[in-house]
């Protein structure tokens, strides 16, 4: 029969079958990933929980309230991690226009959160909130951002720090950036946007 062999390595778990190792999606509890130190560097800001977990490991899923038209605009863009396709990626001009991410088998009590704008050089968003929930209806702000410049230019990224206060150490399982203005021309709701990283620590359940 086959010998299965569970080997922890950074908190990713390395099965060996046969004598052949490969990746699995297994992570160590508890674990925990901060904020980088240059919040502005565009590799280092998507290397948290999602990066960590995997987003092909089918264990993050992403989602968007609509998909902008006409693009190629699609969830999975989202969690492209470090390195993106150099594509657009929007929702369509509507209020309160949404992305995000759910973790499937996880729950992250955040720290911070990155985001990344995508080609577009002048509807950076300006106006939004962070908001985390655990059943994907009843959301909870974390962080609300009011005509905050800090994206500007294509694929522009920064990162920011979840207070305390407004965290309550408390974890979740879905997290999504919701546009609560216009943008930055002041003419449309599009939300543009081409990557979400989450910080903080997460267990499985």
């Amino acid at each position: 029969g086959k010998v299965r062999l569970v080997v922890h390595i950074n908190g990713v778990a390395i099965l060996c079958n046969n004598g052949k190792a490969f990746f699995d999606v297994t992570v160590v509890e508890g674990a925990t990933i901060h904020l980088p130190a240059d919040r502005a560097c565009p590799v280092a800001a998507f290397e948290g929980l999602i990066h960590r977990i995997g987003p092909n490991s089918r264990q993050v899923k992403a989602f968007m309230s609509s998909k902008g038209k006409p693009s190629t605009s699609c969830p999975e863009r989202l969690i492209q991690g470090p390195h993106h396709d150099n594509s657009p990626n929007f929702t369509d001009d509507k209020a309160n226009s949404s992305m995000g991410v759910e973790f499937v088998s996880h729950k992250v009590t955040p720290s911070g959160y990155s985001i990344r704008n995508d080609t577009t050089e002048n509807e950076e968003m300006r106006s939004w909130d962070f908001q985390a929930s655990n059943d994907g209806k009843i959301w909870t702000t974390l962080k609300q951002h009011k005509q905050d410049e800090s994206l500007r230019g294509a694929f522009a990224v920064a990162s920011f720090a979840i207070d305390a206060a407004n965290d309550e150490r408390q974890a979740y399982c879905f997290f999504r950036i919701l546009m609560t203005g216009s943008n930055r021309r002041g003419l449309s709701h599009c939300l543009m946007c081409s990557g979400l990283e989450i910080f903080g620590s997460y267990i499985m359940f």
